[in-house]
């Protein structure tokens, strides 16, 4: 289905192969006032504005490409939209709405394929990935309330480093976890993720690379003035390291904003068995005694309250 015609303001149910809207005219518009999208392929939005003006679902099985304006929130509604493969955001003029309370879904796909995700400067409500082989991101993901990783992970470091940011308040749940880069706003108050006043914020990042999860949570002792907390996960010695034999084949990387601000914090790094080299640094032997390096600019050797061997 191919639209370059007139508006349409009452806009009905449709099942098609492809979807494309190309108006002459960029006011022309289409609302969807009733019923379900089902598009097996592709939805193109290249000029004017589509509105999703109820609640029914718009199923995407391939790539949506928002050129125009595409608006899944109208008034109290919310459209959820399920992508299959690829939702792309045209960088000059494309513009996505989705006001508070929206989903937006990445589903399983055919033939075991990951999803992509390029958004330009849009701040998603509400995301879900359920799909196990992964989205890759192109762009960074910015999400205002909840990310559930259901089944599946987000990878931000494609052909450069992207990042997954949670804006204030903003929760992360579910099995999977950011394969790079994760940022988190610190407030002053108690998070989602734990703690019972500033003096005890507990922010926990559910980070990892490739050959699964490592995790870190930081426990946050007087935050004063409220920021962002980036943290990423690297699959590799640390290219800094005093003797690369002896050394963890991980490492974290910890940054903080101009504007975050607190007295101390205990920090909690959780690795992997595949992280020793199983020849001169073991998990058997050298667990238990090895120390934790801060690299900034030179190295320190921060104090270690708990271990947690095995």
């Amino acid at each position: 289905y191919t639209h370059i015609g007139p508006s349409i303001p009452n806009f009905g149910a449709i099942d098609c192969y492809e979807f494309t809207f190309y108006p002459q005219s960029p006011t022309t518009i289409i609302n969807r006032t009733s019923g379900v999208w089902n598009i097996e392929d592709d939805l193109w939005v290249y000029n004017g504005t589509l509105t999703f003006q109820n609640n029914d679902p718009v199923n995407v099985g391939g790539f949506l490409t928002a050129g125009g304006t595409t608006n899944f929130s109208y008034n109290t509604s919310d459209a959820p939209l399920n992508v299959k493969y690829f939702l792309w955001q045209w960088p000059l003029g494309g513009t996505l709405f989705m006001d508070s309370g929206h989903y937006l879904n990445f589903v399983p796909t055919l033939y075991n394929s990951n999803a992509t995700f390029y958004s330009d400067s849009s701040l998603y409500q509400n995301i879900v990935v359920n799909n196990p082989n992964k989205v890759y991101l192109h762009s960074d993901m910015r999400i205002n309330q909840s990310l559930t990783l259901l089944n599946g992970n987000i990878q931000t470091i494609t052909y450069d480093t992207f990042y997954v940011i949670l804006n204030t308040g903003a929760i992360i749940g579910g099995s999977g976890y950011i394969e790079g880069s994760l940022v988190q706003y610190v407030d002053l108050a108690p998070g989602p993720n734990g703690g019972d006043s500033p003096d005890n914020l507990v922010v926990n990042f559910p980070v990892g690379t490739a050959n699964g999860p490592s995790p870190v949570s930081v426990d946050f002792s007087n935050v004063t003035t409220a920021g962002k907390l980036t943290v990423e996960a690297f699959q590799s010695i640390h290219p800094n390291t005093i003797n690369s034999s002896e050394t963890l084949g991980r490492y974290w990387r910890i940054t903080k904003d101009e504007d975050l601000a607190f007295n101390s914090a205990d920090i909690t790094f959780n690795y992997r068995p595949e992280d020793f080299n199983s020849t001169t640094f073991t998990e058997a032997t050298d667990e238990a005694s090895m120390i934790v390096g801060k690299y900034d600019a030179s190295w320190s050797y921060p104090s270690i309250f708990t271990r947690t061997p095995g």
